[in-house]
C-alpha cells in the first residue's frame, strides 16, 4: 500500500519511474490535442490525440460534471505509447 512506504522510497519510485519508464531525459513533452468535443447529458466526450514517450495515438477523453465540479478521465494503455509497465 502507498501509506506503508517511506517518503525516500516513494522519492526513488518516482525517480525510477521519469528515468526507466517515461524515458524523460529523451522525451521530454506530453502533449494532447483535442481533434473534437462532443456535448453530451452531464458534461463532454473528447477526442484527440495523445503524444507521450514519442508516440502518438487517439484517445477519447470523458469529461463529466460531479458535485459542481468537472471530471476527466481517459484510460493509457502504456504498451500502446512503448511504455513497459512499471511495477515497484
Amino acid at each position: 500500500a502507498p501509506d506503508s512506504l517511506s517518503d525516500s522510497q516513494k522519492r526513488e519510485i518516482e525517480a525510477n519511474i521519469a528515468r526507466d519508464v517515461l524515458a524523460t531525459a529523451k522525451h521530454r513533452e506530453i502533449r494532447y490535442a483535442s481533434t473534437g468535443v462532443v456535448d453530451v447529458d452531464g458534461g463532454f466526450d473528447v477526442a484527440g490525440k495523445l503524444t507521450l514517450h514519442g508516440k502518438t495515438r487517439s484517445l477519447p477523453v470523458t469529461v463529466r460534471r460531479r458535485d459542481g465540479e468537472y471530471l476527466a478521465r481517459a484510460v493509457v494503455h502504456q504498451p500502446d505509447f512503448g511504455i513497459r509497465p512499471y511495477s515497484a
